[in-house]
């Protein structure tokens, strides 16, 4: 057997009260009896007792899948092709089909159905089951007491296909009539086989299929191996990969009749989906809160911002400012010669016989030595005429034994602005007065 193979408790039961159980092994296209047992009504116990103590005996726990149901002609099925469609459109279809097909009224049944496969033509083969309320009911109540639980209340005879696909199936237990497969896993309901070879559940029979193992069923004589064949399709079905999604679409059990893993598996899934929610509540909220703060702080950084603006001068403004600016430095900017200017000026004002041995200048300011021959020699009253120059000081005379006599000047720019020559002359005429004194006692 193949190393993810699954296990399943198979209970099937019919009007006579006979019930029938096995244990299966296998997985969709491999399958094995590992234990079989059977309830007859001469045992006396009811329905629900019986299937507690067959699943007891065949040893049934929540890792086994649990599989129950029940034979006879209460409930029908049909096969049909539909569009494929999603959801609520397709039940939606498949009961305007039940209101078609179906004798009983709509409010007096429960139904379900399975998707087998798809047809030639694209479309979805569709099988439908129904059964009155009140069977489903008794149904529910004769598995209440199995202590592992029930994954899935089915008729064998909805259980078919993919499970034994191309056979014809007889339930011996529950009637003498045969589930003839018609092509591409479609089937009806007649009282003998259409083939001759494939054939599962022949009365008085071995059950006899590919990939079946019949295994403890050996055991049996062969006339009872037939009568197990409801609850071997169930088994078979229990392993197979179509069981668990046929749950979406076929009758909702009750939630306590379920196998306990699937209440701890849904506990847990629950605590999860709340754990995700509070931690991304949690964490939605304290992002949402720190953007919100962050969304404040800009906008108290706006409202500064256009409170700068509002205060800040008008580029009018700013430019009137800078020609106040601009007329207050022309008023108070000083204009005077260059030296250039002064040079060129005393150049033209000074005789052949004198010569310039020292010259300084410093900020309009100049100092200057001059030597001459001429014994009368009037340089200060010639510079003074010139335009460029404010104010010329003699500071001292000497003259030397070759009868040269050199003269130390301090001369001023003249400033236009008056300040210059109002400012120095005063000061150093006096200055001049003392030093023409000095040269007259010396002399």
């Amino acid at each position: 057997m193949a190393p993810f193979s699954k296990t399943c408790v198979a209970l099937a039961w019919n009007f006579s009260a006979e019930c029938y159980g096995v244990r299966v092994q296998g997985t969709s296209a491999h399958f094995r009896v590992l234990a079989s047992w059977r309830s007859g009504p001469e045992s006396g116990e009811s329905l629900s007792g019986k299937l507690i103590t067959g699943a007891a005996e065949l040893k049934a726990n929540t890792a086994d899948q649990i599989v129950a149901g029940g034979g006879g002609s209460t409930g029908g099925f049909m096969d049909i092709a539909v569009p494929a469609l999603r959801g609520d459109e397709q039940a939606q279809a498949l009961r305007y089909e039940l209101v078609r097909y179906c004798p009983l009224s709509l409010d007096k049944i429960l139904w379900g159905y399975r998707v087998i496969g798809k047809t030639e033509a694209g479309q979805q083969h569709v099988r439908l089951f129904y059964l009155p309320q009140e069977e489903w009911e008794n149904w529910i109540e004769a598995v209440r007491g199995v202590v592992a639980g029930v994954d899935i209340l089915i008729s064998p005879v909805a259980a078919l296909d993919p499970v034994l696909s191309g056979y014809d199936v007889c339930f011996p237990a529950d009637g003498e009539g045969w589930y003839r497969d018609t092509g591409n896993g479609f089937r009806d309901c007649a009282a003998a086989p259409a083939k001759e070879e494939r054939r599962f559940g022949i009365p008085e029979g071995a059950l006899e299929a590919e990939g079946f193992d019949p295994g403890s069923l050996q055991q049996r004589p062969m006339r009872e191996q037939a009568s197990f064949s409801s609850a071997v399709v169930l088994g078979m079905y229990g392993v197979s990969r179509t069981a668990d999604k046929d749950k979406a679409t076929w009758l909702r059990l009750p939630e306590t009749l379920r196998p306990r893993r699937n209440r701890v598996a849904q506990t847990v899934l629950l605590l999860l989906v709340l754990y995700l929610v509070g931690f991304g509540g949690y964490h939605g909220a304290k992002y949402g809160l720190a953007a919100l703060d962050h969304h404040r702080q800009l906008q108290e950084r706006n409202e500064r911002l256009k409170e700068r603006i509002a205060e800040a001068r008008t580029p009018e403004e700013q430019l009137e400012q800078l020609r106040k600016v601009k007329t207050q430095l022309e008023e108070a900017s000083i204009s005077r010669p260059s030296l250039g200017e002064c040079l060129l000026s005393l150049t033209s004002r000074t005789d052949n016989g004198s010569w310039v041995r020292r010259f300084s200048w410093q900020d309009g300011k100049m100092s200057i030595e001059v030597v001459t021959e001429k014994g009368d020699v009037n340089l200060t009253q010639k510079w003074e005429e010139s335009p460029v120059l404010a104010d010329v000081v003699p500071r001292r005379r000497k003259i030397d034994a070759d009868n040269r006599m050199t003269i130390n000047f301090r001369l001023y720019a003249d400033d236009e602005s008056g300040t210059v020559q109002s400012g120095n002359s005063s000061s150093n005429a006096a200055d001049g007065e003392n030093t023409e004194e000095e040269v007259r006692q010396e002399d």
